[in-house]
């Protein structure tokens, strides 16, 4: 089901690449006149000077399209990578992407695997887990970034992987129950806080590096987010299967995945706290101008 609606996401790029290239030439509207322009960024009163309604915060004097913290364009991707804070959220993205993916690939297995049930069975629960991660993925983050505001994207995504932390610690305990319920509950809570973190990861790049920075870190950002989706499901997989070959119960299987995921996910946590307070700081300096 996920490579098919992937599959179906890249055709949708592939067809709309002719619009967005008519777009960009102006084909399908006229261009706007200086009065326009000028509405729409700032360089109007740039040119004009500051004036008495102008805002004190300091936004006014960066360009448009930038953040407190690169209130410059940055324009190739090996520049953008020489700072730290791309880094961190690089390895944010990864860190993301490998647990959540490794989770959500081998739903059916884990339910096989721990609670005996048959395929069909097992691919029943795992679709009724990933009920949760379609409403997080499309509706909940952006009506909190519509309620709370944009700025907000940082700490939803950082509350969400404290959550993840929370439940793969728990994880093992109730795996070790014979009930199924418990697990499938905490599981399918996890499905929606990795969508709540994937679906705030695009305007969280926008509160960082500011809207005409995103193309110099999108290419490192999807490739390593690539590797790490594609490595989480075949690492936490042979884990498990280490696990059985050794005589161990198939029950546990998975708990040592468990625990390096709770592990990954306080460590993401720290890092994007890291990344809001330095965010945060550069918003003060700002309003200091």
């Amino acid at each position: 089901l996920a490579t098919t609606l992937y599959s179906i996401a890249a055709i949708m790029f592939v067809l709309a690449l002719p619009v967005k290239s008519a777009v960009k030439s102006g084909l399908l509207s006229s261009p706007p006149d200086q009065a326009e322009f000028d509405s729409w960024t700032n360089d109007g009163r740039r040119r004009e000077g500051p004036k008495e309604d102008d805002a004190s915060d300091g936004s006014a004097l960066r360009p448009p399209g930038t953040s407190p913290l690169f209130p410059f364009y940055v324009s190739t991707t090996a520049e953008m990578l020489s700072y730290k804070i791309t880094w961190m959220q690089l390895v944010c993205g990864m860190i993301t992407a490998f647990v959540g993916y490794a989770s959500k690939v081998l739903l059916s297995s884990m339910y096989g695997s721990i609670f005996d049930f048959s395929r069909l069975e097992a691919g029943y629960l795992a679709a009724a887990s990933l009920v949760l991660f379609a409403a997080g993925r499309f509706a909940i983050p952006y009506f909190f970034i519509d309620s709370i505001g944009g700025n907000a994207s940082l700490w939803i995504r950082a509350v969400a992987q404290l959550g993840t932390a929370a439940i793969f610690v728990t994880l093992p305990t109730l795996a070790a129950d014979d009930s199924p319920w418990p697990f499938f509950v905490l599981k399918s809570l996890h499905g929606l806080l990795f969508a709540v973190s994937a679906a705030v990861a695009g305007p969280m790049g926008v509160q960082l590096f500011g809207s005409q920075n995103l193309m110099p870190i999108m290419a490192p950002g999807w490739f390593t987010f690539g590797i790490a989706s594609a490595l989480g499901p075949m690492v936490a997989y042979s884990v498990s299967q280490q696990h059985v070959y050794r005589n161990k119960s198939a029950a546990t299987a998975y708990n040592q995945f468990f625990y390096a995921a709770a592990g990954l996910s306080l460590l993401n946590t720290c890092i994007i706290t890291t990344m809001g307070l330095l965010e945060h700081r550069a918003v003060l300096a700002e309003k200091q101008r």
